[in-house]
């Protein structure tokens, strides 16, 4: 059977066809043009190379998914249903509609057409210059390993994403190949692959991207390099569904990644047209824009209060909650004082606002926005877009300590970076080690571990980063809500393309849904009325 992905890759109406070899259905697009014609200049070649992480980028920091991926993590939250975001935070959680007419349909099929029109892009380059239909001189290395890592960084986010999809490099002959829905983590083996040729090219050649190949930097081979080593370690720790998978990854190959990766924080720049922009994120735009889109969710920054709201608002039914006002301890949230009229003074990163006007159920309520991003709509989006800060490292390399045997004294030191620099909380060093199973907990009280607080600071240091990353997180910590999807299906467009059967995952006891949280070692779990 004949499966088409159309995707503009700036060469009219070129697509790529891929084949599962079970029915005889051809679907022929009829305006295809010659691909070594319409390649046939090497400016042309370089466009289309270039274009591909931008591609890449479009389809994961878009509101679709970037957005709608906040709201099952329960970091943000938002009383809006756009971008799929009322449907994904419904509790309890319900069942995700895969239909090509759902109303859902482009929270899958924006990143699932995007990413795939990013490597259908960044293979056709690769191909044509191998061939050696276009020459690109001495740039050839620089776009062959370019390709190769947008091959890989979105073979990597489809993976973490859905529970398959399909590997399509230059080695699949385009006419008479098969290709195969494959499992995640076997996509998340060909991308990785993919990641590591880049940087075996990389480190082969010494020449510098152009500035606006990813906006804002013209990075060197070098850098580019520790970029594609600081993925293998982010999407390593990401992919697992579970704690037991979590706890499985080869945490010595993500330290290996860590110590050639990043020296410092990496993004893009936006370039000053609001949301009509190219290099456009939807969470850096939208939760600062906190009075009528995402709020920062209790479940985030309630583990900080040290008052009873926090546990008071937890013990009651979902439809019962509605917005209050903490006493968090963190910094980063209030600064621990009073403006005259009684609201509190804004924390560094956060800040209490007025009452929700939204039109969702009172559980997805806050009366605390996030501020950290606030320069990008204040500036119409022209300032930096941080994608990965260098904490990341940090908390990944404690987490691997945490799986090896690490000391604690080493695992504190990583830790108190936020913790007590930017959290005002005393240092962890006199915490235990604890384990995968304690609950986010930044008091350095009684209940707190050095596991606990890595899972406070790391999604409250990293918030909106980047598309996914606490929906990720969460998912490999087993903290996401009861009955959140664990992954998403192949969009239902490309199933009925293909003949298959539709399918889904997610709700509460449904095939795909997260179990109840730590219910196996035997907690109490009417303190967290299953977890939220």
């Amino acid at each position: 059977m004949k499966k088409l992905i159309s995707h503009s890759l700036g060469v009219p109406f070129m697509v790529v066809t891929v084949f599962l070899g079970c029915q005889d259905l051809d679907v022929v697009n009829q305006n295809q043009p010659d691909e070594q014609r319409a390649l046939a200049s090497p400016g042309d070649l370089e466009s289309l190379i270039k274009g591909s992480f931008l591609s890449w980028f479009d389809a994961i920091q878009s509101s679709t998914p970037n957005m709608s991926l906040a709201m099952p993590s329960d970091t943000y939250t938002c009383g809006w249903g756009n971008f799929g975001m009322g449907s994904l935070s419904t509790e309890p959680r319900e069942v995700l509609i895969n239909t090509s007419s759902s109303g859902l349909r482009g929270v899958l099929n924006g990143p699932w057409f995007g990413l795939y029109g990013a490597i259908s892009a960044a293979t056709d380059g690769i191909r044509n210059i191998e061939a050696g239909n276009v020459s690109l001189g001495d740039d050839n290395e620089r776009a062959l390993g370019f390709a190769k890592l947008v091959q890989g960084l979105s073979h990597g986010y489809i993976a973490l994403m859905f529970d398959k999809g399909f590997v399509l490099d230059e080695s699949v002959d385009l006419a008479s190949g098969t290709l195969e829905l494959i499992p995640y983590k076997d996509v998340m083996d060909a991308a990785i692959k993919q990641v590591e040729a880049a940087i075996v090219i990389f480190k082969a050649n010494n020449f510098t991207l152009p500035a606006d190949w990813i906006n804002g930097k013209a990075y060197t081979s070098a850098e580019l390099a520790q970029l594609a080593h600081s993925f293998i370690a982010r999407y390593m720790a990401l992919l697992p569904r579970d704690k037991a998978a979590r706890a499985a990854v080869n945490w010595s190959s993500v330290l290996t990644n860590l110590d050639k990766g990043l020296t410092e924080d990496w993004g893009v720049m936006g370039d000053g047209a609001g949301r009509g922009s190219i290099w456009y994120s939807g969470t850096h735009w939208y939760s600062s824009q906190w009075n009528v889109w995402q709020r920062v969710d209790y479940k985030l920054i309630g583990p900080s209060d040290e008052s009873t709201g926090f546990s008071d608002w937890l013990a009651k039914a979902p439809a019962d909650r509605d917005e209050f006002i903490m006493e968090s301890g963190d910094k980063r949230i209030w600064d621990g004082t009073l403006a005259a009229n009684g609201t509190q003074n804004p924390g560094t990163q956060m800040l209490q606002i007025g009452q929700t006007t939204f039109i969702r159920a009172s559980y997805g309520f806050s009366r605390y926005g996030h501020d950290r991003f606030k320069a990008v709509t204040t500036s119409n989006n022209a300032v930096p877009i941080v994608l990965f800060r260098m904490s990341e490292n940090d908390f990944l390399r404690a987490e691997a300590l945490m799986h090896t045997g690490g000391s604690n004294g080493a695992i504190a030191g990583l830790l108190d970076k936020t913790h007590v620099n930017d959290g005002g909380y005393p240092s962890t060093a006199s915490l235990a080690l604890g384990s995968i199973n304690d609950a986010p907990n930044p008091r350095n009280d009684d209940g707190a571990t050095l596991w606990s607080v890595l899972k406070y600071e790391k999604n409250m240091d990293l918030l909106g980063t980047w598309s996914g990353l606490q929906y990720w997180e969460k998912r490999g910590w087993g903290e996401l809500t009861t009955g959140t999807l664990i992954h998403f299906p192949v969009p239902a467009a490309d199933l009925e393309t293909m003949g298959l059967q539709l399918y889904t995952f997610g709700g509460v006891g449904l095939p795909g849904g997260a179990p109840k949280r730590r219910s196996e070692i035997g907690e109490d779990l009417s303190e967290w009325n299953l977890r939220y």
